[in-house]
């Protein structure tokens, strides 16, 4: 009977153990990182849970699909998402991929300062087979 209760006891703190990380991790740290970087200046649309923006995202490109390509003004066809972002919140703004908060710049000089200082600044990881055909300004690391 005593054995019984132990270990109900041990299975119930690790439930609630568990419960309490996924908690964290897909709630408590996300609206963290949001308030912090608010705080800081950077702004976006508010963290949504488990998927973030990807939802919006989805939903206008699939809205912008629709619409006839008229010029070669590629970018409210490609992303639109990231053209509303950019037209809202003007040089730097934050998006939700999921669980994680993309910082984005625009502004020339911050680009600059932010790709000379690759060992403070962490760049998104990327696929190594894309990595093998493109090169981009996100993934470099390396004074220009």
């Amino acid at each position: 009977m005593a054995a019984a209760m132990v270990i109900g006891a041990t299975i119930g703190i690790l439930v609630a153990s568990f419960i309490g990380k996924m908690l964290y991790a897909v709630w408590w740290w996300p609206k963290m990182m949001e308030k912090k970087l608010q705080e800081e200046g950077i702004h976006g649309h508010p963290y949504k849970l488990l998927f973030g923006n990807l939802k919006e995202m989805m939903k206008m490109s699939r809205e912008a699909k629709k619409q006839p390509l008229l010029n070669h003004h590629i970018l409210p066809c490609v992303n639109p998402f990231l053209l509303h972002l950019s037209n809202t919140y003007e040089k730097t703004f934050v998006l939700w991929a999921g669980l994680t908060p993309r910082v984005t710049v625009t502004d020339p000089k911050l680009i600059r300062e932010v790709v000379n200082r690759y060992n403070e600044f962490e760049k998104p990881k990327s696929n190594a087979f894309i990595d093998m055909f493109v090169t981009r300004l996100a993934s470099y690391n390396g004074e220009i």
